[in-house]
């Protein structure tokens, strides 16, 4: 909202590339990125993501209650990775965590123990036990448009449980907030069987969005607060629900 636009965003961003290259150091950036590698170009950078023609990348990923495993290729090793941190997006990060701990001579062994200690943050695509012995995503403080479709996507990898989503939707996006609450109900409406929206007048895009689908209309619910959402919700929840908040 601050920035304008997403264009002032990366240009910012990439004045650490420019001082860091300056004084004759190393840059590591994401491949999975098209915006980035448009502006990385022909610039020395050391790219990192889930593309196999990467020195470090990852494959083979797959999701459950316990989090997520995945093969980690760091150049000609391969070693397979357990992490509490749901989500692709959180992948990335690890490989790219890797690639600069590899590149600065950290083992394999060594990085896949530190991932395996790693924690979200609080709020942030944590799971946890929840309601009459259902599964929470707990991704409440996320106001990210990407990382939002990235757990709707993760909830979504959660079949053939019941998968429930609760949201009042983004905000701080400013002129663009229409346009992304728009896309995450479209992306919701095929990740979740049951979606509860928060705040009739502030949900409104999201419910646009979700309408333009074929979604079911009586799994469609409109809450005035998170207390009548989570009262809908005990209608809803068994040992066979997950629920992304």
């Amino acid at each position: 909202d601050t920035f304008g636009n997403i264009d002032t965003v990366f240009n910012t961003k990439f004045e650490l590339y420019d001082s860091v290259m300056a004084k004759g150091g190393l840059t590591f950036a994401s491949a999975n990125s098209d915006e980035i590698k448009n502006r990385v170009g022909n610039k020395e950078v050391i790219l990192y993501g889930t593309d196999n023609n990467l020195d470090y990348y990852a494959d083979e990923i797959s999701c459950s209650a316990a989090g997520v495993t995945f093969n980690l290729h760091l150049k000609e090793e391969v070693v397979t990775i357990t992490t509490k941190l749901l989500g692709n997006h959180n992948v990335q990060n690890i490989v790219g965590a890797a690639a600069v701990a590899h590149s600065f001579g950290v083992d394999a062994k060594s990085i896949k123990f530190a991932v395996s200690r790693l924690n979200a943050p609080e709020h942030r695509l944590e799971i946890k036990r929840y309601a009459k012995g259902s599964t929470l995503i707990d991704d409440a403080y996320n106001s990210n448009p990407v990382g939002c479709l990235e757990a709707c996507r993760v909830l979504a990898s959660f079949a053939p449980m019941n998968r429930v989503l609760i949201t009042p939707g983004l905000v701080e996006l400013g002129e663009e907030e229409y346009k992304h609450n728009f896309k995450l109900g479209e992306v919701a409406s095929e990740c979740a069987d049951c979606i509860i929206l928060v705040g009739k007048e502030r949900s409104k895009p999201i419910r646009d969005g979700i309408e333009s689908k074929n979604f079911k209309k009586d799994k469609l619910f409109v809450a005035e607060s998170f207390a009548d959402a989570y009262n809908i919700y005990l209608g809803i929840a068994n040992e066979n629900t997950v629920v992304l908040i």
